[in-house]
C-alpha cells in the first residue's frame, strides 16, 4: 500500500512538472494531430528534427545551393542561413531555405520581395520548394520574438492555394497570464486555425487533419524553421515607456 501511495505521489509530481502546451484554438486542438518534437534541443552539429511521421535531413547553417531560387540569390548577406529537406512518411520532400538577421541594405529588398507595406527591423523568412509539384511557398514573420500590443507579431505563408496568416501565441494552456514573448505561433486561413507550433522547450506541432498531404508537408517545414531559428540573433526591441 505504501509503495502504491509513493508511486501515485511520484506520478502526480511528474504531471505537475510537465510543461503545459501553448494555448491553441479549440477547433484546431480538436481537429488536428499533435506531435511531440525530438532534436530541437542539444547539439546543433548534425541536427535532425523529427515529429511523428515528419523528419528533416541534417540542418545546414549556411546554404549549399542545390537549386536556383531567387530567394537565395537576393539574401546572401543575412547572418542566419538555414537549409534542410523536410520529409513525410511517404518520402515526399520539401527543400527549405530560411534566413534571419538581415543587413540594413537588405530590408528594402525583403519589403519588395514579400510585398510588406510596413517597415520592421526584425524578420525571419524563408521559402519551401516541393520538387514533386514544382511549387514554391514563401513565409515571413516580422517581430518574431517579442509581441507588444502596439507592435503586433504578423506574418504569412503563401503558395499554391495556401494563404495563411501567422499569429504569435503568448499564453500557455490553462494559464491566465499573458506574456510579451512569443511561445509559439498559429497559422490561420481566415478565422480557421490550420496549424500551430510551440517554440519553447522541446517544441510541439499541430497539423489540421483536413490539410492536403502537400500542405501538411509545407506546414511541417515552416514549423521546423520557426523552432530552429536562432532567437539570440534578434536585436532587443526598445520597450515602450509607460504612460502616466
Amino acid at each position: 500500500m505504501k509503495k502504491l501511495s509513493l508511486l501515485l505521489l511520484l506520478f502526480a509530481a511528474f504531471q505537475a512538472c510537465k510543461t503545459p502546451d501553448i494555448r491553441v484554438h479549440p477547433e484546431l486542438k480538436a481537429e488536428s494531430t499533435r506531435y511531440e518534437v525530438k532534436g530541437r534541443q542539444g547539439w546543433m552539429i548534425n541536427q535532425v528534427v523529427t515529429f511523428g511521421e515528419y523528419n528533416t535531413s541534417r540542418i545546414k547553417r549556411g546554404w549549399t545551393v542545390k537549386y536556383d531560387l531567387p530567394f537565395i540569390v537576393r539574401f546572401q548577406g543575412a547572418s542566419e542561413k538555414l537549409s534542410y529537406t523536410q520529409y513525410d512518411a511517404d518520402s515526399n520532400r520539401a527543400e527549405v531555405s530560411a534566413i534571419g538577421k538581415f543587413r540594413n541594405t537588405e530590408l528594402p529588398i525583403i519589403n519588395d520581395y514579400f510585398g510588406i507595406p510596413l517597415n520592421y527591423k526584425h524578420y525571419f523568412a524563408g521559402t519551401v520548394y516541393v520538387p514533386s509539384s514544382g511549387r514554391n511557398y514563401d513565409f515571413i514573420l516580422y517581430n518574431p520574438t517579442t509581441n507588444w500590443v502596439l507592435l503586433k507579431t504578423n506574418g504569412y505563408v503563401k503558395g499554391n492555394q495556401l494563404d495563411y496568416n501567422i499569429v504569435g501565441v503568448r499564453k500557455l494552456e490553462g494559464k491566465k497570464y499573458w506574456g510579451i514573448e512569443n511561445l509559439g505561433y498559429e497559422f490561420y486561413d481566415g478565422p480557421q486555425a490550420r496549424a500551430a507550433v510551440e517554440v519553447i522547450n522541446k517544441g510541439k506541432v499541430w497539423l489540421h487533419d483536413a490539410l492536403s498531404q502537400e500542405h501538411k508537408l509545407v506546414m511541417a517545414a515552416v514549423a521546423t524553421a520557426l523552432m530552429i531559428r536562432n532567437s539570440e540573433l534578434d536585436e532587443p526591441i526598445e520597450q515602450i515607456p509607460p504612460t502616466n
